[in-house]
């Protein structure tokens, strides 16, 4: 733990030692919280800067009064935001090809934001198996799913384990809009169509997580039961004709609203922009369906594919099928200064 020079006061930090004393300076005020950035040299980093938080009865602040001050690390050098299936996942809903990876970004407190077309179910059944604390994106950016006290700038008064910001559609509206399309004659076959069996056995995935695959609310997985070519164009137009879209994703299309995965990154982005400097983002995925979160980060890294494709000509290669190209990218964002990647000047 760092203190505070010539207070005795801890700083959460990754334990920099200050060889001289810092400036503070109030940087903003919300909800009765004062905001104040504290700059200090030290030996690695010749200014690194941390952000503190406190009641604002404090009208005056100076290294003297900063006892009940709490002092946030401002300086995270990257914010991941990963795919799921056939990213961070292997085919067989397998992590381990990414493990050493993980344990590397636990390491250097890089946060992992998990961006997927799963359910909030299914999301938190891999988090607690990622061992991951940070907020989440579920049904390609229907929500995003913030967990207490992780932003407290935004969400002080938080009482819930997670705070829900809701971007998508209904499910009600999605499954009236699929039978609609049942109805002018495609042939298709969503989610809420089938059994949960049905569910795993196209899948792959045991019969407790299809449970909880089935468990939606902002997105409708579907498969074509006729010709696909034919059913796709015309199911497209329908949807629009809705107000709704048609979405490609790595097993599945998707019916879902006006949301997509790169809407709800920049809103987490503007979040983690109003607790801490100096962040790049970060996007890996693999399919379609992740490219609007690849154009809202400043280094977006596609993987291959099962048959080493890439989804698009456009952003960075990743060499590797899903978990091995996830570790590549990792291990280049760790060797930054080796491997020549620029850093976005603030924030992406």
């Amino acid at each position: 733990m760092l203190n505070l020079p010539g207070t005795g006061t801890p700083c959460i930090s990754r334990n920099y030692h200050a060889v001289a004393p810092g400036n503070l300076r109030e940087i903003g005020r919300k909800n009765a919280i004062s905001y104040y950035e504290y700059t200090f040299p030290c030996q690695q980093y010749p200014s690194h800067k941390y952000r503190a938080y406190s009641h604002s009865y404090l009208t005056t602040l100076s290294l003297a009064n900063t006892a009940s001050l709490t002092i946030m690390p401002a300086s995270m050098e990257y914010v991941i935001f990963s795919d799921l299936d056939g990213t961070l996942l292997d085919e067989g809903y397998s992590f381990s090809g990414a493990s050493k990876a993980l344990l590397e970004l636990k390491k250097h407190e890089i946060p992992v934001v998990l961006c997927t077309s799963k359910t909030r179910a299914e999301t938190l059944f891999w988090r607690e198996q990622l061992g991951l604390n940070t907020p989440f994106i579920v049904e390609n950016g229907g929500a995003i799913l913030i967990p207490h006290n992780y932003f407290p700038a935004t969400y002080p008064d938080a009482k819930q384990d997670f705070t829900t910001i809701t971007l998508g559609a209904s499910y009600e509206r999605l499954r009236l809009a699929l039978t609609h399309l049942q109805l002018q004659g495609i042939k298709l076959k969503g989610f809420g169509d089938m059994s949960v069996s049905e569910v795993a056995s196209l899948t792959g995935l045991n019969f407790h997580l299809a449970f909880l695959a089935k468990q939606r609310q902002y997105d409708e997985p579907f498969i074509f039961e006729g010709k696909q070519s034919e059913g796709i164009t015309h199911a497209t137009t329908l949807a629009r004709q809705q107000g709704l879209r048609v979405e490609k994703g790595g097993r599945f299309y998707h019916l879902l609203g006006n949301n997509d995965k790169g809407e709800a990154v920049l809103i987490l982005k503007k979040l983690y922009q109003q607790q801490y400097s100096n962040i790049t983002l970060v996007g890996i995925g693999d399919s379609e369906n992740d490219l609007s979160l690849l154009s809202k980060v400043y280094l977006p890294f596609l993987v291959q594919r099962p048959n080493k494709t890439y989804a698009s000509p456009d952003y960075i290669h990743a060499p590797g099928i899903g978990p091995r190209g996830w570790s590549w990218v990792v291990k280049q964002l760790l060797d930054a200064d080796q491997a020549g990647f620029p850093r976005a000047p603030e924030f992406g």
